[in-house]
């Protein structure tokens, strides 16, 4: 029986004999919702065949990437954080490559060819183990951060621009409502953002996940695949996976210290210690509960904030969970309380002096729907037809990293799989119809 799991994923569809039954003539429409890394890669990777025409639409009024975002330059800001010569990621922080992908090296190569992704050096990735020692992490891995210019936006700006070559239509700032934005219109899709016509295509493709993805299908004839897109949100699962998709939420505090800052000075020590170069940029905290992640954005971007350095502080999801409020509007009182916390909570983590971090300015956000804790386990008999969903009979498919890993190269994955899978689609219909 099919269910959700800690690892693992796999594609709902029906019997094969299905595959080539809802084929068209091409070049067939394809309305992609969400341009994080999934819908970008499946929007690339479907335009590059040149089987499809595709539209993204996005809700990002700036830039694409979902949680491959970061702040960027803003001379307009009051605070000392708008106005730093590099980029701070403030979501996703690395992009690793792990080896034994060949396809996703590959593209790795191509980022870091054209500036999009830049290697860290050995020991700038390490970890704070349960005793507090700093230790490196997976040796053989390669970790690598963003763009001089972009951070790790540039990955996902990246993928819209090769997209944008292939002739995707890419359309920022658009809200596709979860409330009627999408209506199954006999064999076809009509997709409405926010303020526009309605549109119509031959097929749909929900590059995004949580209660928006739930909403969006659920008044649609795909029953079976909006079963699967039902979301729990909470800090842990089962070790059996659980019945539905589940994400946690996260913290993520921005602040600017001093420099050189106690928190510097205390990684410093530690690597000593550890008889470990110093030059730790990206921490994985294991010895406090509060915390996951560490991450110095002025010693990742080799860049000097004009006498200040920049951190940016993960937070468990038990402890996001614990302090939970609308993220869309953080009450003063709660930001005040979480950001004092998670310094503290640094703090111990590293032995610093109690109240030595002081920040100079400070920003917190929280992600809602953060980090998936399952990934869907079913059917598939091989790879390639793993990481996806896709219905047949009602022409639309869902990509995301909780179909296969949650990391970049998870939601990278998924959507180049679902595009290969719709091009398979495509030409064995296109193969029938000169056979006959």
């Amino acid at each position: 029986m099919s269910a959700f799991a800690p690892s693992s994923a796999a594609p709902f569809r029906p019997a094969s004999s299905a595959l080539s039954a809802a084929a068209s003539p091409s070049p067939l429409s394809v309305a992609i919702i969400g341009g994080g890394v999934a819908g970008l890669s499946c929007a690339r990777h479907l335009s590059r065949a040149g089987l499809h025409r595709v539209v993204v639409f996005d809700t990002g009024r700036l830039r694409v990437g979902g949680r491959c975002s970061s702040r960027l330059p803003d001379p307009a800001g009051a605070g000392l954080l708008d106005h730093l010569p590099h980029p701070v990621d403030h979501a996703a922080q690395l992009l690793v490559d792990a080896g034994g992908r060949a396809e996703w090296t590959a593209q790795v190569r191509r980022w870091e060819a054209e500036g999009a992704a830049v290697r860290l050096s050995p020991g700038a990735v390490a970890a704070a183990g349960e005793d507090g020692a700093v230790r490196a992490v997976d040796p053989d891995a390669a970790f690598y951060r963003g763009g001089d210019a972009a951070g790790m936006n540039a990955v996902p700006l990246s993928l819209a621009r090769e997209a944008a070559d292939y002739g995707t239509d890419l359309r920022r700032d658009v809200w596709v409502s979860p409330g009627g934005g999408v209506r199954r219109r006999g064999d076809r899709w009509e997709v409405k953002g926010k303020g526009g016509r309605p549109e119509t295509f031959d097929r749909l493709v929900v590059a995004h996940n949580g209660k928006c993805a739930d909403r969006l299908m659920s008044k649609t004839p795909a029953k079976g695949l909006h079963s699967l897109l039902r979301t729990d949100f909470k800090p842990r699962v089962s070790p059996q996976g659980g019945r539905r998709m589940t994400l946690n939420s996260l913290y993520s505090l921005t602040v600017a210290l001093e420099s050189p800052s106690p928190l510097a000075e205390a990684l410093r020590r530690r690597a000593e210690s550890e008889k470990r170069a110093d030059g730790v940029a990206c921490l994985f905290v294991r010895n406090e509960p509060a915390l996951r992640f560490l991450s110095c954005a002025s010693r990742k971007y080799d860049a000097d904030g004009d006498g200040a350095e920049v951190w940016t502080v993960l937070s468990s999801p038990t402890f996001a969970s614990k302090h939970k409020a609308p993220q869309e509007n953080l009450p003063p009182a709660t930001i005040a309380n979480v950001t004092d916390l998670l310094l503290r909570a640094v703090e111990r983590s590293l032995d610093v002096p109690a109240e030595a971090l002081r920040p100079l300015d400070a920003r917190l956000q929280l992600w809602g729907a953060a980090v998936p804790l399952n990934t869907w386990e079913g059917g598939g008999e091989t790879p390639e037809e793993q990481g996806f969903l896709f219905d047949h009979a009602h022409g639309v498919g869902v990509c995301g990293d909780w179909l296969l890993e949650p990391s970049l190269y998870g939601a990278w994955e998924s959507g180049r799989r679902l595009a290969r899978w719709m091009e398979r689609v495509e030409k064995e219909g296109e193969g029938e119809k000169e056979g006959e």
